[in-house]
């Protein structure tokens, strides 16, 4: 059995990402078209592009790397948030508030995990040449603030679940 050199794994890595990724985006877009009008719309809005454009870096390092995209990864993403959308429906919760509030803790996991890819990849930029002229901690600064903008609706849709009378 070969096992694979560090280029074929970071590609894998990075395909994996790119996978949640689509999912991602496709998350994005529906918590933004389905709140339309809310400062919640406002303020996710601008995520938006800047996930496109964390997808085409990826897309990009996957070509320096001499990696393909994986079919199957991008699949798996793409279903993923398929079935995390079904599972928060407000058919499924009978609330709007409590299927928000989900919506936002997924949305808020990938931004996590998105976080830990631009922290390892800054870590090994040094002994990487494919990661050398990356904007690796402009990206992690943007996933901080990701996080904090998604945290301040994620706590107002917790309260509005969790408030009592």
């Amino acid at each position: 059995m070969d096992v694979p050199d560090g280029r074929e794994l970071l590609g894998a890595y990075v395909n994996d990402h790119l996978g949640g990724a689509a999912g991602g985006l496709e998350l994005l877009r529906f918590l933004v078209s389905s709140n339309p009008g809310t400062d919640l719309a406002r303020d996710l809005t601008p995520l938006i592009g800047e996930l496109e454009e964390e997808r085409a870096l990826l897309k990009g390092l996957l070509r320096r790397l001499g990696a393909r995209e994986d079919p199957i990864r991008q699949a798996v993403g793409w279903a993923g948030e398929k079935a995390a959308r079904l599972r928060f429906a407000r058919q499924v919760t009978r609330s709007g508030d409590l299927s928000r509030l989900l919506e936002l803790e997924a949305m808020s996991a990938a931004v996590e995990g998105k976080d830990g890819l631009w922290r390892a990849l800054l870590a090994e930029a040094d002994a990487q040449p494919e990661l050398a002229d990356l904007p690796l901690a402009r990206l992690k600064d943007q996933a901080d603030r990701q996080r904090r903008v998604l945290e301040r609706h994620r706590l107002a849709a917790a309260h509005a679940v969790l408030r009592t009378g």
